[in-house]
C-alpha cells in the first residue's frame, strides 16, 4: 500500500489529507509531540494543532500522555498513538 493510498484510506475517518498524511508519518512510531504537527502541517501554534489533537483523543485514536521530565520542573506533554482496530489495520497494511 503506497502513502497516497493509506492517505486515502485514513481521510475515511474524517481527517483532513495533512492531518492524515501526519498520521502516516508518525504511524510506526507510535508518539508524537505537537511541534511535529506543526512542522508537517506547515502551520503556527495554535487552533489549528489544538483541534487536531482534540479530533484524534476524542476518537480514541490517540491519548494524551504527561511525564515529568528528570531533574528540572517542566512536564513533558506528548500525544500517545492508540490506534483503534480498523485504524490501525488500514495504516498497517502495505
Amino acid at each position: 500500500m503506497t502513502i497516497e493510498q493509506k492517505t486515502s484510506a485514513i481521510q475515511g475517518f474524517g481527517y483532513t489529507e495533512a492531518e492524515a498524511r501526519f498520521l502516516c508519518l508518525v504511524a510506526h512510531s507510535g508518539y508524537f509531540v505537537r511541534r511535529q504537527f506543526l512542522y508537517s502541517a506547515g502551520c503556527d501554534l495554535g487552533k489549528r494543532a489544538q483541534d487536531f489533537i482534540d479530533k484524534i483523543t476524542a476518537r480514541k485514536h490517540a491519548s494524551v500522555l504527561s511525564a515529568k521530565l528528570r531533574g528540572s520542573g517542566s512536564t513533558w506533554r506528548g500525544v500517545k498513538r492508540s490506534w483503534r482496530v480498523g485504524l490501525s489495520r488500514q495504516v498497517a497494511l502495505g
